[in-house]
């Protein structure tokens, strides 16, 4: 019976990890987006 739980738990590990890899994967588009202005100053700060 442990097994079963222990297998059910490590699939919802995986496919939460998935999922938010998924999601995650593109952050300036979306309904989440990130503005990307703060890393365009941080960037051209950082190079000068």
């Amino acid at each position: 019976m442990r097994h079963y739980v222990f297998v059910a738990l490590l699939t919802s590990v995986i496919s939460l990890s998935l999922f938010l890899v998924f999601v995650l994967d593109h952050p300036f588009d979306g309904p989440s987006q990130v503005n990307p202005d703060p890393l365009v100053i941080a960037y051209s700060q950082d190079t000068h």
